[in-house]
C-alpha cells in the first residue's frame, strides 16, 4: 500500500491531470489550425523539455538536489525530451494537420488513462511500481545527446555526457557512446573521469584502437606523462594504421618527442 508520500505525490499529479483535461472542455475549439502552428507548438514543447532538463542539471550543480530528487527528475526530463524530439522527427502531416472536432473527447480520454495509470502505478508493490520503471529510448537518447555535444559549451558538453551514461546504462558494450563520452570529457579537460570511461571500454573491448588513442591523449594531455603517451600511440598505430586519425596521433606523437 502507498504512504502518506506517494497519496500526495498522487494527489498532486491528479491535479496537473485535471488541468490538463479540464482546460480543452472550457476552451472553445477552434475551426482548424494549420500545419505550420503545430509544427511550432511541438518545436516549443521540444524547447522546454530541453531547458527542462538544464534545469535540473542546473539544480544538481547548485546542490538544492538529493541524488534520489536527481535521478527521478533527471529521468523525468529525458523521458520527454526524448518523446517530444520524436515527433518532430517521425509525426505525420496528416496528423499534424488534423481537425480538432474531437479534441475535448480526446482529451477527457486521455486524461483518465493517465490517472488510471498513475493510480494503478502508485498502487502496485514497489519491485512492478511506476517508479521503478523508467522507459528510456536508446536511440532517443543518443540523437539528444549529439545535439548537446556539437554545441560544445562546458554545460552542454556536461549535459551530453549525463545523457550518454544514460544511454550506457541501457546499452553497457555500446562502443560508440564510450567514444562520445570520452570525447567529451577529453574536451571539458576532465581527465580523471575520461580514464575512467577508457578503464571501462578496455575491459569489454580490450582490442579496440580507441583504447590506446584515448589512453595516450589523457598521458599527454592530462597527466604530461610523454612515454606513455608514445607508447599509447605506437599502439594505436599498430591496431589502426589506417584509421583516419592515424595522422593526428604521428603529429601528437611527434609532439611528445617521439622519433
Amino acid at each position: 500500500m502507498p504512504d502518506l508520500t506517494e497519496l500526495a505525490l498522487l494527489v498532486g499529479l491528479g491535479l496537473i491531470v485535471a488541468v490538463f483535461v479540464g482546460l480543452p472542455l472550457w476552451r472553445k475549439p477552434p475551426a482548424a489550425e494549420p500545419i505550420a502552428a503545430d509544427d511550432e507548438e511541438t518545436l516549443i514543447r521540444h524547447r522546454v523539455a530541453v531547458e527542462a532538463l538544464r534545469d535540473v542539471e542546473a539544480d544538481r550543480r547548485a546542490g538544492s538536489l538529493d541524488d534520489a530528487t536527481y535521478a527521478a527528475q533527471r529521468g523525468e526530463a529525458e523521458a520527454r525530451a526524448v518523446q517530444t524530439l520524436a515527433e518532430l522527427t517521425s509525426a505525420p502531416r496528416e496528423q499534424l494537420a488534423a481537425p480538432r472536432a474531437g479534441a475535448r473527447r480526446a482529451s477527457l480520454l486521455t486524461g483518465g488513462a493517465l490517472l488510471g495509470a498513475l493510480l494503478v502505478g502508485v498502487l502496485l508493490p514497489a519491485p512492478i511500481g511506476l517508479a521503478n520503471r523508467t522507459t528510456v529510448d536508446p536511440a532517443g537518447l543518443s540523437a539528444l545527446a549529439d545535439e548537446y555535444l556539437a554545441r560544445n559549451t562546458p554545460d552542454d558538453l556536461a549535459r551530453g555526457a549525463s545523457l550518454l551514461l544514460a544511454l550506457i546504462r541501457e546499452q553497457p558494450q555500446n562502443e560508440s557512446a564510450y567514444q562520445r563520452l570520452i570525447t567529451a570529457y577529453v574536451r571539458a579537460e576532465d581527465y580523471p573521469d575520461a580514464a575512467a570511461a577508457t578503464d571501462a571500454l578496455a575491459w569489454f573491448a580490450p582490442d579496440s584502437a580507441d583504447v590506446p588513442f584515448f589512453r595516450g591523449l589523457i598521458a599527454l594531455r592530462g597527466a604530461g606523462d610523454k612515454p606513455a603517451a608514445i607508447a599509447q600511440f605506437d599502439r594505436f598505430l599498430q591496431l589502426a594504421p589506417d584509421d583516419p586519425r592515424a595522422v593526428m596521433v604521428r603529429a601528437l606523437r611527434e609532439q611528445a618527442g617521439g622519433n
